[in-house]
């Protein structure tokens, strides 16, 4: 039996950031990282949230867009 068979998965949220357009022909490094996790109790128990990063580099390594997500399992 899964572990997360019973775990419901809901959207907390999400923003994004840009340093500059994303237009077409530019060729992007995409990188996604878990940085925060956290437990919290909810009204109904306990909650997990896991908030991502994740954010796309032009090919000199400049920043081009952060983006921030919150998942919350309960």
């Amino acid at each position: 039996m899964p572990i997360f068979e019973d775990l419901k998965t809901l959207h907390g949220g999400q923003e994004y950031i840009y340093e500059r357009p994303v237009v077409a022909g530019d060729k992007l490094k995409c990188t996604k990282e878990i940085v925060d996790v956290q437990t919290k109790q909810g009204k109904t128990g306990p909650m997990t949230l896991i908030i991502t990063e994740d954010w796309g580099e032009d090919l000199s390594g400049n920043l081009v867009f952060l983006g921030r997500r919150t998942i919350i399992l309960r």
